[in-house]
Protein backbone atom coordinates (compact mmCIF):
# COMPACT_ATOMS: atom_id res chain seq x y z
CA UNK A 1 0.00 0.00 0.00
CA UNK A 2 1.15 3.89 -0.71
CA UNK A 3 1.20 6.55 1.76
CA UNK A 4 -2.35 7.70 0.27
CA UNK A 5 -4.03 4.15 0.83
CA UNK A 6 -2.60 4.10 4.23
CA UNK A 7 -3.66 7.63 5.07
CA UNK A 8 -7.56 6.98 3.57
CA UNK A 9 -7.25 3.59 5.82
CA UNK A 10 -6.02 5.18 8.67
CA UNK A 11 -8.97 8.16 8.23
CA UNK A 12 -12.02 5.77 7.89
CA UNK A 13 -10.92 3.66 10.51
CA UNK A 14 -11.38 6.52 13.01
CA UNK A 15 -14.48 7.17 11.32
CA UNK A 16 -13.52 10.64 10.18
CA UNK A 17 -14.51 12.83 7.37
CA UNK A 18 -11.75 14.60 5.24
CA UNK A 19 -12.67 17.77 6.64
CA UNK A 20 -12.43 16.27 10.19
CA UNK A 21 -8.94 15.31 9.77
CA UNK A 22 -8.34 18.79 8.15
CA UNK A 23 -9.40 20.42 11.49
CA UNK A 24 -7.70 17.81 13.39
CA UNK A 25 -4.52 18.43 11.70
CA UNK A 26 -4.50 22.19 11.01
CA UNK A 27 -4.93 21.91 7.20
CA UNK A 28 -7.08 22.57 4.31
CA UNK A 29 -9.69 19.21 3.83
CA UNK A 30 -8.46 20.06 -0.67
CA UNK A 31 -5.12 18.88 1.18
CA UNK A 32 -6.05 16.07 2.89
CA UNK A 33 -8.00 15.20 -0.62
CA UNK A 34 -4.84 15.95 -2.27
CA UNK A 35 -3.03 13.43 0.09
CA UNK A 36 -5.60 10.45 -0.56
CA UNK A 37 -5.72 10.79 -4.53
CA UNK A 38 -2.02 10.88 -4.92
CA UNK A 39 -1.96 14.49 -6.47
CA UNK A 40 0.49 15.83 -3.15
CA UNK A 41 2.57 14.27 -0.71
CA UNK A 42 2.86 15.65 2.45
CA UNK A 43 6.19 17.38 3.62
CA UNK A 44 8.29 15.54 6.29
CA UNK A 45 6.62 17.53 9.44
CA UNK A 46 2.73 16.73 7.88
CA UNK A 47 3.77 13.53 7.66
CA UNK A 48 5.02 13.35 11.59
CA UNK A 49 2.14 14.85 12.40
CA UNK A 50 -0.47 12.42 10.96
CA UNK A 51 1.66 9.63 12.03
CA UNK A 52 1.43 11.00 15.74
CA UNK A 53 -2.22 11.81 15.25
CA UNK A 54 -3.25 8.19 14.26
CA UNK A 55 -0.58 6.63 16.94
CA UNK A 56 1.49 5.01 14.32
CA UNK A 57 5.48 4.88 12.60
CA UNK A 58 6.05 6.43 9.64
CA UNK A 59 7.40 3.32 8.18
CA UNK A 60 3.40 1.85 8.09
CA UNK A 61 2.08 5.49 7.49
CA UNK A 62 3.61 5.38 4.27
CA UNK A 63 3.58 1.46 3.57
CA UNK A 64 6.81 0.39 4.12
CA UNK A 65 6.62 -2.09 6.32
CA UNK A 66 9.57 -3.94 6.33
CA UNK A 67 8.09 -7.38 8.20
CA UNK A 68 5.20 -9.16 5.87
CA UNK A 69 2.65 -6.66 5.89
CA UNK A 70 1.06 -5.78 8.77
CA UNK A 71 -2.57 -6.52 9.42
CA UNK A 72 -4.51 -2.89 10.09
CA UNK A 73 -7.31 -3.28 12.30
CA UNK A 74 -8.52 -1.82 15.46
CA UNK A 75 -6.25 -2.16 18.84
CA UNK A 76 -9.89 -2.97 20.33
CA UNK A 77 -10.10 -5.83 18.10
CA UNK A 78 -6.54 -6.97 18.82
CA UNK A 79 -7.18 -6.63 22.43
CA UNK A 80 -9.97 -8.56 22.06
CA UNK A 81 -8.57 -11.20 20.45
CA UNK A 82 -5.61 -11.88 23.01
CA UNK A 83 -8.47 -12.18 25.49
CA UNK A 84 -9.56 -15.42 23.78
CA UNK A 85 -8.94 -19.00 25.26
CA UNK A 86 -7.12 -21.30 22.47
CA UNK A 87 -10.54 -22.72 21.46
CA UNK A 88 -12.14 -18.85 21.03
CA UNK A 89 -8.68 -17.97 19.06
CA UNK A 90 -9.24 -21.15 16.65
CA UNK A 91 -12.79 -20.40 16.03
CA UNK A 92 -11.28 -16.81 14.77
CA UNK A 93 -8.66 -18.54 12.61
CA UNK A 94 -11.25 -21.07 10.94
CA UNK A 95 -14.04 -17.87 10.63
CA UNK A 96 -10.84 -15.68 8.79
CA UNK A 97 -9.85 -18.92 6.78
CA UNK A 98 -13.98 -19.99 5.48
CA UNK A 99 -14.31 -16.33 4.48
CA UNK A 100 -10.83 -16.11 2.75
CA UNK A 101 -12.06 -19.10 0.68
CA UNK A 102 -15.52 -17.61 -0.07
CA UNK A 103 -13.55 -14.60 -1.11
CA UNK A 104 -11.33 -16.64 -3.74
CA UNK A 105 -14.25 -18.00 -4.92
CA UNK A 106 -16.33 -15.21 -5.72
CA UNK A 107 -13.31 -13.26 -7.25
CA UNK A 108 -12.82 -16.10 -9.62
CA UNK A 109 -16.45 -16.78 -10.82
CA UNK A 110 -16.21 -12.57 -11.03
CA UNK A 111 -13.21 -12.83 -12.89
CA UNK A 112 -14.75 -15.55 -15.70
CA UNK A 113 -18.20 -13.62 -16.04
CA UNK A 114 -15.95 -11.02 -16.70
CA UNK A 115 -13.74 -13.03 -19.45
CA UNK A 116 -16.90 -14.23 -20.99
CA UNK A 117 -18.51 -10.46 -21.19
CA UNK A 118 -14.83 -9.06 -22.65
CA UNK A 119 -15.15 -12.16 -25.59
CA UNK A 120 -19.06 -11.01 -26.17
CA UNK A 121 -18.35 -7.39 -26.23
CA UNK A 122 -16.98 -8.40 -30.40
CA UNK A 123 -20.15 -10.81 -30.41
CA UNK A 124 -22.44 -8.44 -32.74
CA UNK A 125 -25.09 -10.71 -33.29
CA UNK A 126 -26.02 -11.06 -29.35
CA UNK A 127 -26.18 -7.62 -29.22
CA UNK A 128 -28.82 -7.20 -31.63
CA UNK A 129 -31.47 -9.36 -29.21
CA UNK A 130 -34.22 -7.65 -27.76
CA UNK A 131 -34.41 -9.97 -24.80
CA UNK A 132 -32.98 -13.60 -24.19
CA UNK A 133 -36.53 -15.16 -23.62
CA UNK A 134 -35.05 -18.87 -23.34
CA UNK A 135 -32.24 -21.06 -21.98
CA UNK A 136 -30.53 -22.12 -25.47
CA UNK A 137 -30.41 -17.73 -26.30
CA UNK A 138 -29.04 -17.66 -22.44
CA UNK A 139 -26.21 -20.54 -23.48
CA UNK A 140 -25.52 -18.86 -26.64
CA UNK A 141 -24.73 -15.61 -24.80
CA UNK A 142 -22.71 -17.33 -22.14
CA UNK A 143 -21.60 -20.59 -23.46
CA UNK A 144 -18.53 -21.26 -20.97
CA UNK A 145 -19.46 -19.00 -18.10
CA UNK A 146 -18.93 -20.19 -14.74
CA UNK A 147 -21.73 -18.24 -13.65
CA UNK A 148 -23.93 -20.73 -14.67
CA UNK A 149 -22.68 -22.60 -11.71
CA UNK A 150 -24.73 -22.51 -8.51
CA UNK A 151 -27.09 -21.42 -10.49
CA UNK A 152 -30.34 -23.98 -10.62
CA UNK A 153 -33.15 -22.95 -11.97
CA UNK A 154 -34.09 -21.43 -15.35
CA UNK A 155 -35.73 -17.99 -14.27
CA UNK A 156 -31.69 -17.16 -12.48
CA UNK A 157 -30.29 -18.16 -15.36
CA UNK A 158 -32.20 -15.90 -17.84
CA UNK A 159 -32.01 -13.30 -15.28
CA UNK A 160 -28.63 -13.50 -15.36
CA UNK A 161 -28.43 -13.77 -19.21
CA UNK A 162 -30.43 -10.35 -19.47
CA UNK A 163 -28.58 -8.36 -17.15
CA UNK A 164 -25.31 -9.28 -19.63
CA UNK A 165 -26.79 -8.26 -22.44
CA UNK A 166 -27.77 -4.94 -21.07
CA UNK A 167 -23.97 -4.60 -20.12
CA UNK A 168 -23.34 -5.31 -23.63
CA UNK A 169 -25.61 -3.26 -25.62
CA UNK A 170 -24.46 0.13 -23.05
CA UNK A 171 -20.49 -1.50 -23.74
CA UNK A 172 -21.23 -1.38 -27.59
CA UNK A 173 -23.12 2.40 -27.29
CA UNK A 174 -20.54 3.72 -25.04
CA UNK A 175 -17.64 2.81 -27.79
CA UNK A 176 -20.00 3.70 -30.88
CA UNK A 177 -19.86 7.34 -29.01
CA UNK A 178 -15.81 7.74 -28.92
Amino acid sequence: MEFKDMLKYFRKREGLTQGELAAKLNVSPSRISMYETGEREPDFETEEKIADFFNTDLNTLRGRDSEQEQVLMPKSYINKYNSLDEIGKSNVHHCIENEYKDWVERDNAEKAIHAEYLRLLEFDRVVSLDKIENIEDAKVLLPNSAAFNGLSNEKDILLMANNMLKKLKNEKARRHDQ
